[in-house]
């Protein structure tokens, strides 16, 4: 009898607890659903990996992003009990309630952050625009490589190893959510610039007589830093192209100062004649990486260069971005004198 007592009270007992327990949370959620967020706190909050729903909420309260902690981590655990937070940026708009921010939390409904991969940047540039944004997990110049030539290595060199990813990543903007890997934006890029190399490739001008994609690749990127004019692309890849088959010096500035690893747009005589692998005017030939990450439309000149005999040209002084080609010595040369005398021309006219 007394045993049947005690099991009857232990049970009323419980489900009191259990009503109460109820209603407490009931509370806290309709607090929750009411509270609208601290006025003005329109902006963003991030949610790093891994973090915990209470140090989270913790978090939160510090900042006065919600008024209450506690509010925050029973909402949040009440609606998703065995949910972690989604990493990322989040939007916080000021008509938010803190359900509303537990939501977004919970799906992973972050803000999508962009980082721009240049027209011929380097990989060292990339490398410190990573750096500077400080929203990824690094990995080292040796794994990237170690991957990209695990990716792409049989493709672009079926004969060696790469020893650079330069030139490897598609000139774009990418999107990504906060706290990913370098490597998936990285990865991404270099999907997007194989899967177009392997395009044209296929489609390529047979007479190009390129032994490999690379050095197609390295070609591109020798087109995209000697000029701003994508019109004129397929003319530069011709010149480049007539010189190897004569195995004339491409002379290419651009290669010379990548070789240099300085920040320099001006070389003196005593550069030109300073021997590297990339010195284009003591060495013949390609360079031996790409120098800068070529656009889609300079790997597509590349590939299918122009139809003429040039094998110089000259920065077009009527148009800054333009150049004059010509097929011989002598008329690159009388070019020369004309240019110049535009040149002093255009500046006595301005004094």
């Amino acid at each position: 009898m007394l045993t049947h007592f005690f099991r009857s009270f232990t049970a009323m007992v419980m489900m009191i607890f259990v009503v109460l327990t109820l209603y407490v949370l009931n509370i806290y959620v309709d607090i929750a659903v009411k509270t609208i967020l601290p006025s003005g706190e329109h902006g963003r909050v991030v949610v790093e990996r891994g973090v915990k729903v209470r140090k989270f909420a913790r978090q939160l309260e510090e900042q006065e992003l919600v008024s209450s902690a506690k509010h925050f981590t029973v909402a949040y655990l009440s609606q998703y009990p065995s949910s972690s937070l989604q990493a990322g940026l989040y939007e916080i708009s000021d008509s938010d309630t803190i359900l509303d921010l537990v939501e977004k939390i919970a799906r992973g409904s972050s803000v999508l952050e962009k980082i721009t991969i240049v027209e011929g940047w380097q990989w060292r540039q990339i490398r410190e625009a990573i750096r500077y944004e400080r929203r990824f997990k690094l990995t080292s110049d040796h794994e990237i490589l170690q991957h990209a030539n695990n990716k792409y290595g049989s493709f672009l060199r079926p004969r060696g190893r790469l020893m650079s990813v330069e030139g490897m990543m598609m000139p774009d903007t990418y999107k990504f959510k906060r706290g990913i890997s370098d490597v998936s934006i990285i990865d991404e890029a270099m999907k997007q610039q194989m899967e177009y190399l392997k395009k044209e490739w296929a489609n390529r001008d047979m007479t190009t007589n390129y032994r490999s994609p690379y050095q197609a690749l390295v070609v591109a990127s020798l087109i995209e830093r000697e000029s701003r004019y994508p019109g004129e692309y397929s003319k530069i890849a011709a010149v480049i192209l007539n010189r190897i088959r004569i195995n004339m010096p491409l002379q290419i500035d651009a290669s010379v100062i990548y070789g240099m690893g300085k920040h320099q747009t001006k070389l003196t005589h005593r550069d030109l004649k300073k021997d590297s692998l990339y010195n284009t005017y003591t060495r013949r030939g390609l360079p031996p990486t790409p120098i800068g990450m070529p656009s889609k439309q300079a790997i597509r000149a590349a590939l299918h260069p122009f139809k003429f005999g040039a094998l110089y040209y000259i920065l077009d002084e009527h148009h800054h971005e333009r150049h004059i080609f010509t097929a011989t010595f002598e008329a690159h040369k009388q070019e020369k004198v004309k240019q110049k005398m535009v040149t002093q021309q255009t500046a006595s006219n301005t004094q």
